[in-house]
């Protein structure tokens, strides 16, 4: 099976937020296969309990160089991060109350892990069933938003979307995932996103992320940097 896609990133977003890049990594993944699913989950695991360990000799979260710093992008996007708090500031949050934000789903584990690790926001997309290109973009105000709980609203317009089409797969940048896009048991073809506000941030998860990947079984890794130079990427499964 091959199939193909566009993923974008409006230049609108890239002059907001100067260093600012993402990167789409792809793969295939087989069956589900229980112990490589654990295995490759136990493996990233302390990743993200060594990194949420490091953070806890700041007191306060807002503190951490990493979230301030996505606060600010958010704000140069113009989204309030005390009212829509960028995902990562809230699986730290969560982390640092106790045991890690895991759901018991790998594929999802394993990029919060990556997310954890890196203080980086990561977004595990399946594409299945999607048709057409993704981009990150300015909405309209037309683009609509299905929660995972079921929940139906539509895109503010000048709010920053992950989307295809008309349709919504992720809220205010890296604030809240839709039901659209999301991985499911028989999910198979996946682009997860990894945003980066600078190198060194976008060298390690990428790293990471492929080195879970392939632990788990995934075929067919490849890389993506979108970039204002190159804003633009062909993804292939």
């Amino acid at each position: 099976m091959t199939k193909h896609t566009v993923a974008s990133v409006a230049t609108e977003i890239f002059d907001r937020v100067p260093g600012y890049e993402r990167t789409v990594v792809t793969c295939v993944v087989g069956r589900p296969d229980a112990v490589r699913m654990a295995g490759a989950v136990a493996m990233a695991t302390p990743w993200a309990t060594q990194a949420v360990a490091r953070t806890a000799e700041v007191d306060d979260v807002l503190a951490v160089p990493s979230i301030a710093s996505w606060r600010r992008a958010f704000r140069a996007v113009g989204i309030n991060p005390a009212k829509y708090r960028p995902a990562v500031e809230a699986l730290l949050r969560r982390a640092r109350g106790g045991s890690l934000p895991f759901l018991g789903r790998p594929l999802i584990d394993i990029g919060t892990a990556v997310s954890l690790a890196t203080l980086s926001p990561v977004g595990v997309h399946t594409y299945d069933d999607l048709d057409g290109p993704v981009r990150l973009d300015i909405a309209k105000g037309t683009e609509r938003f299905a929660s995972l709980s079921g929940e139906r609203a539509v895109a503010e317009p000048g709010e920053v979307v992950f989307r295809c089409g008309g349709t919504v797969l992720t809220r205010r940048w890296a604030w809240r995932q839709g039901a659209v896009g999301s991985v499911r048991e028989d999910s198979r073809l996946l682009a997860v996103n990894v945003d980066s506000l600078d190198g060194s941030e976008r060298e390690r998860a990428t790293e990471l992320l492929v080195r879970a990947l392939t632990a788990l079984g995934a075929t067919g890794l490849a890389t993506h940097r979108l970039t204002p130079e190159a804003p633009e990427a062909t993804l292939e499964w």
